[in-house]
């Protein structure tokens, strides 16, 4: 019958819900021992329009009754908070409206560069919109209330005006639109609520909408940018599309604050010579003093091939390379040592003294009362000017001391901000890598990053008795890879020969010995904490019972295991830049040497996403 079917137990499993709350304080001691009970209402009882809303409606209405009976037979102190319909602002969910306005404001924005247009009006009611932070406000001033009747208690935390998603739309479209400033009107909405709930919260708690509609619309987008554009957009800097903090700069908002989590997402500060930085402040790293003239180094160069030998008194190179200025593609060699390292002292002592006046040095009076300025101002000048062993030397100040994990894998993760900008591919090898690239081996593996569209194809092939077989293979797209790498070698296979699925923590002991590390010794707490934080995100995320029926199900799986002692950059795409961004931030959070890992977690993370 009516009463039994599944729209009344929405209704029945909240009000027991709540009751249960109730009965908890009832049982936790003297009216005065119990601790105050703050529970959210909604501000519209009344609103019918859809099937959802009624009982949405309906349960807070059973919920503020219950409240009220407690407090009458129980002295059951409580305080019901009546929200608005329409709360907005960063951190919103996807599929809420003005999220999505949001994300569709942006996402045409950045293709067409025109306003985008809400194209669904259909039940497009009328509503009150209440910016978070000024709910958040609202919800801790009634925390801190306490009426001294001891009767239950409630707030009503709407603004009064109402608005439409059209209007929304309207303020994204003209805030997104301008490329100049764009004057926010700021001045605090006048509540047009003057009933006595709305009064008496206003005089009671000293609480107010302070947030225009206007300038919270202009911050939820600010959020939806970085967002959108954690790193910053660098193919269309021509669009008024921009940063967060220089999208709040232009509609005249304040900037985040360092501190502010929230306000930046929850990220990090990153390196000044990171390509990933984006804001004004930024952290110095070994690399800064030498930026301008490693791009002056690789003007010109189509692919660098690049190894680093820091942390340590650098004795020699291990790998060799051969430097070639001809051919299809100019491939131009570069090693990264320290420059109070025996190499560097080596290698500046050997230059003969003739050919250091073709690099304009030559001593001076001075030099000859104090050597050691003289030498000071060869291994200055001799910076990116020496060939060794294949390479052009290029050495960093204070390299030679243990380095922090952001300044050790800044160059190799994300090496796009200290190369020029004419270079199309970097190819990073460790320098404890068994074989020195050559050429032809680089070319190879550049090529690997591009394969053509394919057209509708016909393939004959033999069977053993000899007849010819026709296959049909239909058309294949052009394809283009950010970033390559190898597969992580492992022993554990399957009946059929294949890679067998392997744990977060056999993994991590296979990287181990990929890098040289002993897997039986303790692990490093930064490598502990990072490898037991996935096994708990594949633990939550891929439970059932936190799924909805109807949600479809996306699991967190590692299956892209990588070995990452050579790599391969496209340096013109922007995407590789966001994944070379995405892949090194994750990495520096852990402070451990196994980027193989993070690599794994970004791979994984882009598959659910996507």
């Amino acid at each position: 019958g009516p009463g039994q079917s599944a729209d009344m137990f929405v209704i029945r499993s909240s009000h027991i819900s709540m009751e249960q709350i109730l009965l908890s304080l009832l049982e936790s001691g003297q009216p005065k021992e119990r601790p105050q009970f703050v529970y959210a209402s909604l501000a519209d009882l009344k609103k019918d329009r859809e099937k959802d809303n009624l009982y949405h409606c309906r349960n807070k209405l059973v919920d503020e009754i219950l409240a009220d009976t407690y407090n009458t037979l129980h002295r059951i102190y409580s305080v019901g908070v009546r929200l608005p319909e329409m709360i907005y602002g960063p951190w919103g969910r996807a599929h809420t409206p003005v999220y999505d306005l949001a994300e569709a404001a942006i996402g045409y924005h950045h293709r067409q560069n025109k306003t985008h247009t809400a194209n669904d009006t259909v039940g497009d009611f009328p509503k009150d919109y209440v910016y978070v932070e000024d709910v958040i406000e609202g919800i801790i001033a009634a925390m801190q209330y306490r009426e001294v009747s001891q009767c239950s208690t409630l707030f009503d935390l709407s603004s009064g005006k109402m608005s439409n998603l059209t209007e929304v739309n309207d303020i994204f479209s003209r805030v997104l639109q301008t490329s100049s400033k764009y004057v926010m009107n700021t001045t605090a909405l006048t509540s047009k609520v003057s009933s006595e709930l709305a009064l008496r919260t206003k005089d009671l708690l000293k609480w107010s909408v302070e947030t225009p509609l206007p300038t919270g619309l202009a911050k939820t987008m600010a959020w939806h940018l970085d967002y959108a554009f954690p790193f910053g957009d660098r193919v269309n800097k021509d669009r008024p599309l921009c940063t967060g903090d220089e999208f709040r700069k232009r509609v005249g908002l304040e900037v985040c604050a360092s501190h502010d989590v929230l306000c930046h997402l929850g990220r990090k500060y990153m390196p000044c010579s990171s390509e990933c930085s984006i804001r004004k402040e930024c952290t110095p790293s070994v690399f800064d003093e030498v930026s301008e003239l490693v791009k002056e180094a690789t003007e010109g160069c189509d692919i660098v091939l690049y190894t680093q030998s820091i942390g340590y008194d650098v004795q020699d190179l291990k790998l060799c390379s051969v430097y070639e200025e001809e051919g299809k593609a100019i491939i131009c060699n570069f090693a990264f040592v320290p420059e109070n390292s025996h190499l560097v002292r080596a290698a500046v002592d050997k230059v003969p003294e003739n050919h250091l006046k073709s690099f304009g040095i030559s001593p001076t009076k001075k030099d000859l009362l104090d050597s050691s300025q003289f030498k000071k101002r060869k291994t200055q000048k001799l910076n990116g000017r020496l060939l060794y062993k294949g390479w052009i030397l290029i050495w960093l100040k204070e390299a030679e001391k243990v380095l922090t994990t952001v300044d050790n894998f800044l160059l190799k993760m994300s090496p796009g901000k200290i190369f020029h900008s004419d270079v199309k591919h970097a190819v990073y090898v460790d320098e404890n890598f068994p074989i020195s690239p050559k050429p032809d081996d680089v070319l190879f593996l550049v090529a690997q990053t591009h394969r053509p569209a394919l057209p509708h194809r016909n393939v004959y092939r033999k069977e053993e008795s000899g007849k010819k077989i026709k296959y049909s293979l239909a058309a294949e797209p052009e394809r283009k890879a950010v970033i390559v790498v190898s597969p992580l070698k492992y022993k554990k296979v399957t009946e059929t020969g294949e890679p067998a699925k392997i744990s977060v923590l056999e993994a991590t002991k296979y990287m181990q010995v990929e890098i040289g590390d002993n897997p039986e010794e303790k692990e490093t707490s930064g490598l502990k904490k990072q490898r037991e934080f996935y096994e708990r995100v594949l633990g939550f995320v891929n439970r059932v019972d936190f799924r909805s029926n109807r949600e479809a199900w996306y699991k967190y799986e590692f299956k892209n295991w990588a070995r990452t002692r050579w790599i391969v950059h496209d340096m013109r795409l922007e995407e590789g830049r966001q994944f070379r961004c995405d892949w090194y931030q994750e990495h520096i959070q852990w402070d451990n040497n196994l980027d193989q890992l993070s690599f794994a977690h970004i791979i994984t993370l882009r598959e659910i996403e996507r």
